[in-house]
């Protein structure tokens, strides 16, 4: 049941919007959503950069007591400006769809609608299939699985591998299809299991050794995500078994360095590692394992692989802003 939403628009501060907002998808690239902090350095910068992304949402229509949003799109918008602690900066939320007259006891089939529309992405970091009830219940970044291969996938797109059309069927969960393809390969090429995409050795030897370092540097020697929430839900909650008191405060400062300084170099080297994968792929596009399972309606993977040099070499045009190579 239910009706498209007239796409009416709200504004609410952070504070006020976030126990109203539901997550509809379990994983997220948590690097990728530490390297977005560079556009929350104040709040005046957090506020123009949340002006420009509308967050799509889903009502329950179930009487005025229930208020949840469910949020489509931006989870990771979202949780880089939990994490920021700008929680006065007005967030834009756009109505798509709302549900009147389903009863409180048709979860099921509301989570099967969402799926139907592909509006819920209900697979783990390691793509397998979840229930709704494995969700998150807030945008704070440590309820979320960490996807590495959706962290590559963003990447991939920044450093100019991949192009994501402007079609919504090829924007929805672009990267994390991507990162599927990366999941998939991630054997290598001597893998018996899988289609034998990797050509270069060397690349898919590059490919491992800088999610080695990602994993040891950033996940372990600093372990970033592992801080005191700067707003929280109050309730002393541990991460990764310490004791809310014992760890430091988030300080968005250091984190946007570590993030620009060793985090997205990372990531670009890793990305030029996956042009091997990603231009072997394109030349002979096709499903591949369980992709159209776990993604109904995809037999290829969308948008294309940019075949162009690194982005640092190819002068005009280039998919990567250029204030991304100049101090």
């Amino acid at each position: 049941g239910g009706q498209d939403g007239s796409h009416e628009k709200i504004k609410l501060a952070w504070r006020e919007a976030r126990d109203l907002c539901q997550p509809t998808q379990a994983a997220l690239g948590w690097d990728w959503c530490l390297s977005k902090l560079k556009q929350y350095t104040d709040e005046s910068a957090a506020q123009r950069f949340m002006d420009r992304k509308p967050v799509p949402y889903v009502s329950r229509g179930r009487g005025a007591e229930d208020k949840t949003m469910y949020i489509l799109d931006h989870h990771h918008t979202l949780c880089a400006l939990e994490l920021s602690g700008w929680e006065d900066v007005e967030v834009t939320f756009e109505l798509v769809h709302d549900f009147d007259g389903l009863g409180p006891d048709s979860e099921d089939s509301f989570w099967g609608f969402l799926s139907g529309r592909g509006w819920t992405y209900l697979l783990d970091e390691g793509y397998q299939p979840i229930s709704w009830r494995e969700l998150p219940t807030s945008f704070d970044l440590r309820m979320f699985r960490n996807d590495v291969y959706r962290s590559m996938g963003g990447f991939a797109r920044k450093y100019g591998v991949l192009e994501r059309g402007s079609a919504l069927e090829d924007k929805l969960f672009f990267e994390f299809r991507w990162g599927y393809l990366f999941w998939y390969n991630r054997h290598g090429p001597s893998d018996e299991e899988d289609d034998k995409l990797w050509r270069d050795e060397r690349h898919y030897r590059m490919w491992n050794i800088m999610q080695r370092t990602l994993d040891t540097i950033v996940h372990d020697e600093f372990d970033v995500y592992r801080y005191k929430p700067s707003s929280g839900n109050g309730n002393g909650d541990p991460v990764h078994g310490v004791q809310e008191g014992e760890l430091p405060r988030f300080d968005i400062a250091q984190q946007i360095e570590f993030a620009v300084e060793v985090v997205q170099p990372c990531y670009r080297a890793l990305s030029w590692a996956l042009q091997d994968l990603c231009e072997s792929y394109a030349s002979d596009p096709r499903a591949f394992g369980s992709l159209t399972a776990l993604f109904p309606g995809t037999t290829v993977l969308p948008g294309r692989v940019l075949t162009a040099p690194p982005p640092e070499w190819s002068g005009k045009g280039s998919h990567t802003a250029e204030m991304d190579f100049k101090k």
